[in-house]
């Protein structure tokens, strides 16, 4: 399986998903530092310490591509020609 590419506004949007996610699933009592303990990569799997937070993270992304996918494209730039 190959790496998703995101633009850096669209992993930005991953990330605010995925922290709501996480605050949702904490019951929203939580802090910064749960956070950062949680997602914590173990390096003998390779895998976050709180393993429902690789789930969050890869539905996040999925989200974001998937809204990225379906959204219009944005209006062409129409140019004025100069005098």
């Amino acid at each position: 399986m190959s790496a998703p590419t995101l633009s850096a506004e669209q992993a930005f949007q991953a990330m605010i998903r995925f922290l709501d996610a996480y605050h949702q699933r904490a019951h929203k009592r939580c802090d910064l530092a749960s956070v950062l303990s949680n997602i914590q990569i173990i390096a003998s799997d390779a895998r976050p310490a709180d393993v429902a937070a690789w789930a969050d993270w890869l539905d996040a992304i999925e989200a974001v591509q998937s809204a990225a996918e379906s959204a219009p494209s944005p209006p062409r730039r129409r140019t004025v020609p100069s005098r």
